[in-house]
């Protein structure tokens, strides 16, 4: 039987339920006016009366709730045969996280039958289990006098290899709604760290309101309406943000669900460069650029802290599987002045990477930078240093370009302060590029006292971009700088 079809049975049923009820109590109605317009009643005739009025209403309720009963009873195996034998079977939806859960309930006139994920991520894993435990517990106490229905199933995706979406969708039937009431929600979480997501920290707060704005003109809401659960099921997507409204919520009169799609580009504003600006050299004056990799780390707030109480700036180049550890330390940055390039997500040897890999790696963590401080990264320190043709090839098509350094204290190595003092001071030179790493807490102890003293010699600290434009003029894709003049 097709869908339409049994919700015209439904409402058939539902349309002749009304009309006994109607004709009931129209005879009922007409027989208590003639019985009042009869001069002979007595108490005892209206006591009789009451009781035959009292066991007829009692024996079409009976009657009414027993055929109700029957028809949602008949149909709950047809529901569930059409249900899991659907168009989107479970065998041909996307399951892309987990392993199936199945909860089958049949207790006093309620049958549920829900299939939930369960995988590695704790924190998503209990979200989901929470939400389809309430559900089910919410529609079982909805109408405890009739049969009802609930079936929800659910597709989960991977977006980026970055973020997993979990969507649920079912309906709940009951005899006393007709069609019946759609179920919908969603549940986003970083696939690095399981952290759940939540829009409000996804989302910078302008991009939050022209999200509203744009659900509002692209569906004629009224603007009355909107609540603190308007972008509650949201999803991530490969080119923007989905919202999905219950429409008997939001669109009085409605049933369904209604999905908004608001593309990044629209929600963001046009992301601004770091490093453009040309500096002045006083006549005389040195310029060296300090930079950091591998963090942000535990030691990078004590490194900033160093850096300005000096009034110095530097530059970090960031591991993008780094950020979510210490995620305001890079709006810090460039409020005090730094610049922010890449270090790749998971600092492998770039040369052995496919094209598609290595722009995976440089991509992920531009995105990542420029969602938390609104600026595009176009500046990469391939990992190890390493780079081919190729290399440069796929980052000139991306728009990046490359940096090196011709100034290695090998901090990595030795992790002693004194030694990593003594190697920078015993090689620097205008116009150097310095290579540390923000991890080592000797590095930042280092920093200490080498910052002054190279203050003491004259020395000015610049950002990279800052230093290959003053010997460059401007900075190509593709190609690798190693120090203020020289590039490959």
């Amino acid at each position: 039987m097709s869908k339409q079809r049994r919700i015209r049975k439904t409402k058939k049923l539902s349309f002749t339920l009304l009309i006994i009820t109607l004709l009931f109590l129209s005879c009922s109605c007409g027989y208590i006016s003639d019985k009042n317009n009869s001069a002979e009643n007595t108490q005892e005739l209206d006591e009789n009366i009451n009781k035959e009025d009292k066991l007829s209403l009692e024996l079409i309720l009976k009657v009414l709730s027993k055929t109700i009963q029957n028809e949602l009873t008949k149909n709950k195996e047809l529901k569930l045969s059409e249900f899991l034998n659907s168009d989107d079977n479970f065998e041909s939806m996307n399951r892309d996280y987990g392993f199936e859960e199945f909860i089958d309930v049949d207790f006093q006139g309620f049958t549920a039958y829900v299939v939930y994920p369960q995988g590695n991520l704790k924190e998503l894993d209990k979200a989901c289990k929470k939400w389809v435990d309430n559900t089910i517990k919410t529609y079982q106490n909805e109408i405890k006098t009739f049969s009802k229905l609930l079936l929800i199933k659910y597709n989960s995706h991977i977006v980026d290899n970055s973020y997993v979406v979990v969507e649920f969708n079912g309906e709940f039937y009951s005899s006393i709604f007709a069609p019946p009431i759609p179920i919908f929600a969603s549940f986003n979480a970083d696939l690095n760290t399981g952290k759940v997501l939540s829009i409000q920290t996804f989302l910078k707060p302008k991009e939050l309101n022209k999200l509203k704005e744009h659900i509002i003109k692209a569906t004629g809401l009224d603007e009355h309406l909107v609540d603190a659960e308007l972008l509650n099921n949201w999803e991530v997507s490969d080119g923007g943000i989905g919202v999905a409204l219950e429409k008997s919520k939001y669109f009085p009169g409605s049933l369904g669900v209604v999905k908004v799609f608001s593309s990044y580009d629209m929600l963001k504003e046009k992301n601004k460069r770091q490093g453009t600006r040309m500096i002045k050299l006083k006549k005389g004056e040195k310029v060296i650029a300090l930079t950091f990799d591998d963090g942000p780390g535990a030691h990078t707030p004590r490194l900033l802290d160093i850096l300005k109480n000096n009034n110095v700036r530097a530059t970090f180049f960031v591991l993008g599987c780094q950020i979510d550890t210490n995620p305001d330390l890079l709006p810090r940055m460039i409020e005090e002045g730094h610049e922010i390039g890449g270090h790749s997500w998971t600092h492998p040897v770039f040369n052995n990477l496919s094209d598609e890999a290595l722009t995976k790696e440089i991509m992920r963590t531009r995105e990542k930078i420029t969602s938390l401080t609104g600026f595009d990264v176009v500046s990469v320190r391939p990992p190890y240093g390493a780079y081919n043709s190729r290399v440069k090839a796929v980052g000139k098509s991306l728009g990046v370009h490359f940096v090196n350094w011709n100034v290695d204290p090998v901090d990595w190595k030795t992790r002693n302060a004194q030694m990593t003092y003594n190697a920078i001071m015993r090689n620097v030179d205008h116009g150097d590029i310095i290579l540390c790493h923000d991890t080592h807490c000797s590095t930042v102890d280092a920093m200490e006292t080498l910052i002054p003293r190279l203050l003491a010699e004259g020395y000015r600290f610049v950002t990279v971009s800052e230093l290959l434009m003053l010997g460059n003029g401007e900075i190509q894709p593709g190609e690798v700088y190693f120090s203020i003049d020289i590039k490959r």
